[in-house]
């Protein structure tokens, strides 16, 4: 499979030699490694477009993803 190389991969086509195929680069992938590549994020198929990810979400983002916790009612009263 063609494959665009997202993160620096360390790679062995044939099993034995290790090469880094640095990031950027459209390398040939073995067809039985190439889900798991794609899933743990180094490769993505090279005839295909990527998505734009965001790189840093902003402050409202991360407030909106993180709501403020209920407030506790008054309970029972403490011993003392």
């Amino acid at each position: 499979m063609r494959a665009l190389v997202l993160k620096d991969l360390p790679y062995s086509a044939d099993g034995v030699r290790i090469v880094t195929l640095p990031a950027g680069q459209e390398a040939d992938i073995r067809d039985d490694l190439a889900p798991g590549l794609i899933a743990a994020g180094y490769i993505a198929d090279a005839s295909q477009p990527l998505q734009d990810k965001p790189d840093s979400a902003s402050a409202t983002d991360v407030a909106d993803d993180h709501p403020e916790p209920a407030k506790r009612g008054p309970g029972r009263p403490r011993k003392g």
